[in-house]
């Protein structure tokens, strides 16, 4: 099937996606988050025109799922520090046939050093005035709850509307999941949802097999001379082939087996503002 690689989400399953669909895993662990108890029983009392925030969106698909097929009536700001990925998320995803969604390049990220998000404009987004903020599968967390983590959970508490949700999900140490809970709940923010989905992180990964080893061999073949250097080629082309599948959490690499033997665990979380 013909698509362009730019759901990058590791995901979960089982899939509410058909089967013929190889970004379902991704799609899944967004709609996951979004179909939290939580976050249904807040859309249930206030409606679907929701100011959502997302930090770390990449190319913007999983903002493009939700604002095209699960909260369509939202303004969603979709925030990455890589500018190539807002590029496509613009080209792609924030078209004008989807207008809710607003992809804004934020070179020094969102609460590093006190840095505050801004919308598609540059402007600050005010105290108070965000119904959802977002992080899905993004670098913040992934060795401990440090300094830079507790800077981004107060700019996020800050941006939120008391009884706003920040919702939560990645593949992090299992013991990262374990401090958060409390520091979270105990600055400014109540846990709702908890939600363990390592076991169906796995599964997707073993499910996601032959699409990523097609992808990967697609790449390898638009360099035919780099892989076929005597003595070197061969080399590389198997260090590369290891950093990319460890990226994706690839059966057999260092990531994957740390699901698997529950040294990381893949989660949903949500944390309403008090």
């Amino acid at each position: 099937m013909p698509y362009e690689f730019t759901f990058n989400t590791w995901g979960i399953a089982p899939s509410p996606y058909p089967e013929d669909d190889p970004q379902r895993h991704g799609k899944a662990a967004y709609a996951g988050l979004v179909h939290l108890d939580a976050a249904k029983a807040y859309v249930q009392k206030h409606g679907e025109e929701l100011t959502i925030v997302e930090i770390g969106c990449g190319t913007g698909a999983g903002a493009n799922l939700i604002t095209r097929e699960l909260l369509t009536k939202s303004r969603y700001i979709a925030i990455d520090m890589q500018a190539a990925a807002i590029r496509t998320c613009r080209k792609k995803h924030g078209t004008a046939d989807n207008s809710g969604l607003k992809c804004v390049h934020s070179p020094g990220g969102v609460g590093n050093g006190g840095n505050q998000a801004v919308d598609e404009t540059g402007a600050v987004i005010a105290d108070g005035t965000v119904d959802f903020v977002i992080i899905s599968e993004t670098h913040i967390a992934d060795i401990e709850i440090g300094p830079e983590e507790k800077m981004i959970f107060n700019e996020i508490q800050r941006m939120l509307k008391p009884g706003g949700l920040f919702l939560w999900g990645n593949a992090l140490p299992t013991r990262v999941w374990v401090d958060a809970v409390p520091y979270l709940n105990g600055h400014g923010f109540k846990m709702h949802d908890n939600l363990n989905h390592t076991q169906g992180a796995v599964t997707a990964r073993d499910e996601d097999v032959p699409r990523v080893n097609a992808y990967v061999n697609h790449l390898y073949s638009q360099y035919p001379l780099a892989f076929n250097i005597p003595m070197r080629g061969p080399r590389c082309l198997t260090v590369v082939d290891r950093l990319l599948k460890n990226f994706y959490r690839h059966p057999g690499t260092a990531l994957y087996l740390k699901m698997v033997t529950g040294y990381d665990s893949y989660m949903h979380q949500s944390y309403e503002k008090l």
